[in-house]
């Protein structure tokens, strides 16, 4: 639904929202930013049957950038549709032109993620970091911000190296993850597939290492378990990934507090902002 600029967002809603049922009836959930927060909305929802509506807001303590969830979805694919130079800024005069190069665009990210599903399926082999390793200075700045994941390898007391190293691997799996699903190298739903794998041999690995080590402290067997999924080896789409991308993505997941090294990382932690 595509609507005149002199439209606020809540006052569209309703045309939206009608054109939403049109098309798939079977909806009863709503997600919407906090620009639509207020009675307008939820009284157009009542007159279109049992929906409800969660409003995503950021939260008041939240420093610097935060994910909210399912907004990132809307975000992400903003994004992607922005890439293409005729979407870049509002050059069109028509609202049927703004429709058709969304369309032309939409199709341009089917065919992309196609070709990954076809190559998912059929493409066996080694998986190319198209990056380089970032610089010292870059890895030793981010390194002393504390982000969440340095923070886990201090609750088990990681020495310095390990945690420049994390630094350093975590950007570069960052990197490729978005890298080869923007080029179509792998399908993107792989890499939740990928992490939910993770977080199961993370599970696995802690729970051998309290059995096998109980008698030694938390932050000891916090390093064990970090060590020890640190050289975990698995395939992504039944291709070999550079030696950095599983332990890359292993902090990746202790940023998001998916795992942790220490026993009780999650009350250690507290409240902050992931």
């Amino acid at each position: 639904m595509i609507h005149t600029a002199d439209i606020q967002d809540r006052d569209g809603a309703p045309l939206v929202l009608a054109e939403i049922i049109r098309r798939f009836p079977w909806l009863r959930h709503v997600f919407a930013d906090g620009g639509y927060a207020g009675d307008k909305l939820k009284d157009t929802l009542r007159r279109f049957g049992k929906w409800t509506i969660a409003i995503i807001k950021r939260s008041d303590t939240a420093k610097g950038f935060e994910v909210l969830p399912r907004r990132w979805v809307v975000e992400r694919t903003l994004a992607w549709l922005n890439r293409n130079r005729r979407l870049a800024k509002d050059f069109e005069q028509t609202i049927a032109s703004a429709a058709a190069w969304l369309f032309i665009t939409s199709i341009q990210l089917f065919r992309r993620d196609f070709h990954a599903f076809v190559r998912q399926n059929n493409m066996p082999g080694l998986l190319t970091s198209f990056g380089g390793a970032p610089s010292d200075d870059l890895v030793a700045g981010i390194a002393s911000t504390r982000p969440t994941f340095i923070r886990q390898l201090e609750l088990v007391e990681a020495n310095d190296e390990e945690r420049l190293r994390a630094v350093s691997d975590y950007l570069r799996a960052s990197a490729d993850k978005a890298d080869w699903a923007d080029r179509g190298v792998i399908f993107p739903g792989s890499l939740d597939t990928w992490d939910d794998d993770l977080v199961r041999r993370h599970g696995m690995i802690r729970g051998d290492i309290a059995d096998l080590h109980s008698h030694r402290s938390a932050p000891v067997q916090g390093r064990l378990v970090y060590r020890q999924c640190a050289q975990h080896q698995a395939p992504l789409e039944g291709r070999v990934v550079p030696g950095h991308f599983v332990h890359g993505s292993f902090n990746d997941l202790a940023d998001r507090r998916r795992v942790g090294w220490h026993a009780d990382y999650d009350s250690l932690l507290g409240d902050a902002p992931e």
